[in-house]
């Protein structure tokens, strides 16, 4: 059976496949007995019915295209495997016209299959690649801010009786409460509690009641937003009659070493203060050493070279697409109020799509490339600790209905691919040159080697180390 192929662009083959007459021929054969096999005909048994009778019956057309639809997969297949191609989707065939509409197996069938092929990449050299540290500084003016945000959550929430203390902005405030939309009333309640903090109403509604005092009442009108998330809402005005019965008060804990003591385990504030430097000390190390990971990933990236079918991004951009406006849907959000809050139109969300669906795949393929060129595997067992560290806090009790609905929600394989991933993130990073943090001059990051590194053209073949 001859065979060639061609490719027509990155990632993209066209084969065209030879079938031989006899080859058709005893494909017709057997096409004529699959459909006496299928059909009943008066005094035969399935399937023993003679091939003309089957032609009188349903005609040579319908046993040709049945033969087509057995012997174009098979080939297929086979050619493929004699060109050494590893197709990523179905291809798309293209039969030849005999000129009157139907096959001819009078003389060799010619015909053609395009198809995506399994994307490809070979390796930068990550050793080439060049990181900077940044500098890690935890200022007083952040363990203050820290301070104050522990003193809030234990803050206690007492009611003010005084009927001539002003509403003021970190308040709770109890309103009657009517708001109406397009001549209809929206909300109307009585003693509804509102943050002053963040009302969640029209824009302006702070500034309207701020200053009340218990018993006033206002009137007064405003405008959502066009890039309101409530579409119901979005770019109307909205009618409020508000009469404020009632306030509460945050009243924050003195900071002393006994407040120090009953939020850790320490026994004075200036203790609470070096714990708490040093933990985020610790966590802005972690948060730098996976912007170094990520970096160091797009730039090996950017180092490296794939062969990926446009088909196969149109695929994955696809599905971005539906997930997307899928997820919109759900948080009550219309497509064109997304759209106008980020300045988007239609063709430009298509096209984001499409950028990141390459950008999948791109990083999908190095890391899987990477991983397979250092020989980094993540076996049962692996998953396995993971998924005991992850509800190891949990009740014991708890613990497997938790890990079977993790497991139901996302798959063994995405958990399996997860580790993978900071597998090679850790590898990467040990690879690539991490220079530490300039001085005063200022700090910078960058993706490529100094410039006299007499590695900076390697590159590794794909698989390769």
């Amino acid at each position: 059976m001859p065979s060639s192929s061609e490719l027509i662009g990155d990632g993209t083959a066209k084969l065209t496949i030879e079938i031989p007459v006899e080859d058709l021929q005893r494909e017709y054969q057997n096409a004529a007995r699959r459909i006496a096999q299928r059909q009943k005909i008066p005094g035969f048994r399935p399937g023993k019915a003679p091939p003309r009778v089957v032609e009188r019956l349903f005609g040579e057309a319908a046993i040709k295209l049945d033969a087509i639809e057995r012997l174009v997969p098979r080939t297929f297949d086979r050619a493929l495997a004699e060109q050494d191609l590893e197709m990523a989707d179905q291809p798309e065939f293209e039969y030849p016209d005999s000129g009157e509409g139907e096959l001819d197996f009078s003389r060799t069938f010619t015909y053609s299959g395009t198809v995506p092929l399994v994307p490809t990449v070979t390796l930068g050299n990550a050793r080439t690649i060049s990181l900077r540290r940044r500098t890690i500084e935890v200022g007083e003016e952040e363990i203050v801010q820290q301070l104050e945000a522990i003193r809030s959550s234990r803050a206690e929430m007492v009611d003010i009786e005084d009927s001539e203390r002003e509403l003021g902005g970190e308040d709770i405030a109890r309103f009657d409460f009517r708001e109406r939309v397009d001549g209809e009333d929206r909300i109307e309640r009585e003693g509804l509690a509102v943050s002053m903090s963040n009302p969640g109403f029209a824009d302006g509604f702070a500034d309207q009641v701020l200053g009340m005092r218990i018993g006033d009442e206002k009137e007064f009108e405003l405008a959502y937003s066009d890039s309101s998330p409530i579409a119901a809402v979005a770019g109307k005005s909205a009618e409020y009659r508000v009469k404020l019965v009632g306030l509460t008060e945050r009243t924050l804990p003195e900071l002393n070493d006994e407040f120090a003591a009953s939020v850790s385990e320490v026994e004075s504030v200036e203790e609470l203060r070096d714990q708490m430097r040093e933990e985020m000390t610790d966590y802005r190390e972690r948060e730098d050493r996976s912007r170094l990971q990520n970096e160091a990933l797009a730039a090996l990236i950017d180092k490296s070279d794939f062969t990926i079918a446009e088909r196969l991004v149109r695929n994955q951009a696809h599905q971005l697409l539906e997930a997307r406006v899928a997820d919109l849907t759900r948080r009550g959000m219309a497509l064109e109020t997304f759209l106008a809050q980020r300045g988007m139109d239609d063709e430009s969300f298509r096209q984001q799509a499409h950028e990141d669906a390459e950008d999948m795949i791109r990083n999908s393929l190095t890391i899987r490339e990477f991983a397979s060129a250092r020989e980094i595997e993540v076996g049962a067992q692996d998953v396995e600790t993971r998924l005991t560290e992850m509800f190891a806090s949990y009740p014991a009790g708890e613990q497997e209905a938790l890990r079977n609905h993790y497991l139901n929600q996302m798959g063994i394989e995405s958990l399996a691919g997860q580790i993978l991933q900071e597998r090679v993130l850790d590898q990467l990073l040990e690879e690539v040159n991490v220079q530490d943090p300039l001085g005063a001059e200022g700090e910078q990051s960058g993706s490529e080697a100094p410039a006299d590194d007499p590695d900076s053209d390697q590159s590794e073949a794909a698989g390769g180390g």
